[in-house]
């Protein structure tokens, strides 16, 4: 990728050199917590489907193995930190951070938080497979290395074999 444009007035405050013509900031802005990197892989996961670059062999835990690629994977990323963990998140530094994005140059922002899942909420997820088959059934936030065979998502219902077994990728 060439350089970033000369307009750009953004910096890397990591102290190696993670930066580069696709990564070309990365700041925090959450007080005591020195390091621009998530904690939880979170803002790791919104990058890369934003503007990750074409890896081939990508797999979720050994399934759906394919080529993983971002919706803009010719776009430059500009990262600001500003939640230590998901219960800390001040109004001023998602604020501040904004502001100093803006005045990097930063052309597009999108802002990424965390928030409730739907089974606190009880909102349903549908699933559409290949074969039109759709399942509704409510996802599954998974904070820990689960068993692969396992899928992210509660389905109480019969499937399309008219079984009530949990679905698995078997």
């Amino acid at each position: 990728m060439p350089p970033p444009p000369a307009t750009w007035k953004g910096y890397c405050e990591f102290n190696f050199m993670a930066c580069n013509n696709k990564i070309i900031a990365a700041r925090n802005f959450v007080s005591g917590d020195g390091t621009p990197l998530d904690f939880d892989g979170h803002g790791t996961h919104t990058a890369s489907t934003a503007a990750g670059n074409s890896v081939k062999g990508a797999n979720f835990f050994g399934n759906a193995n394919g080529t993983a690629v971002g919706v803009a994977p010719l776009a430059r990323l500009a990262t600001y930190k500003v939640c230590c963990n998901v219960s800390f998140c001040l109004e001023s530094d998602m604020l501040a951070a904004m502001d100093i994005a803006i005045d990097d140059g930063v052309n597009v922002l999108s802002v990424s938080l965390v928030g409730a899942s739907t089974i606190d909420r009880k909102l349903a997820v549908v699933v559409v497979l290949g074969n039109n088959e759709e399942l509704e059934g409510e996802s599954a936030f998974q904070p820990n290395y689960f068993h692969p065979k396992q899928l992210p998502i509660v389905y109480p219902g019969l499937n399309s074999s008219g079984s009530t077994t949990p679905m698995t990728t078997s």
